[in-house]
């Protein structure tokens, strides 16, 4: 019984060295293939390229008055308050939700939002009747600690 234990042992050792040499010699050689680099060739056009953005980052259409940014709170639900322009649809984004309201006739928004833990960083964007879109980025930071 000892020796069929033993000679058991020794084939597959042998059969697994034979398996494994084969793989690494069949590896070595797609790996020798994909180290070849590919040449980039350069285009040179003459036609200028333009590319116009469609997002404003200016604060002129949209303005946050509460809160301020880099904030911290105690209270996991923040009401978002501010100017834009009249009739917008606003989209404010966390890292896990998303929350839409629009702003009245006059342009004031308030929509509360869920935050999360510690840092929140929060995108308000706000898209006028004429598609023309508006980001702000703030940072506001929910703890529960004492200070």
């Amino acid at each position: 019984m000892i020796k069929e234990l033993f000679l058991a042992i020794i084939l597959g050792a042998i059969l697994g060295l034979g398996v494994m040499g084969s793989y690494l010699a069949l590896n070595k050689k797609v790996n020798t293939n994909q180290n070849k680099t590919a040449e980039i060739t350069p285009i040179i056009s003459d036609t200028p390229i333009s590319i116009t953005p469609t997002v404003n980052n200016s604060n002129d259409q949209l303005t946050i008055d509460s809160p301020e940014n880099e904030t911290v709170v105690s209270v996991s639900k923040v009401n978002f308050t501010g100017i834009t322009k009249p009739n917008s649809n606003l989209i404010i984004t966390t890292s896990t939700k998303s929350f839409t309201g629009k702003s009245d006739n006059s342009g004031k928004f308030n929509l509360a939002v869920d935050l999360e833990s510690g840092v929140n960083l929060i995108k308000v964007t706000s898209i006028d009747p004429n598609d023309n879109q508006t980001e702000i980025l703030t940072t506001i930071t929910y703890s529960t600690a004492k200070i």
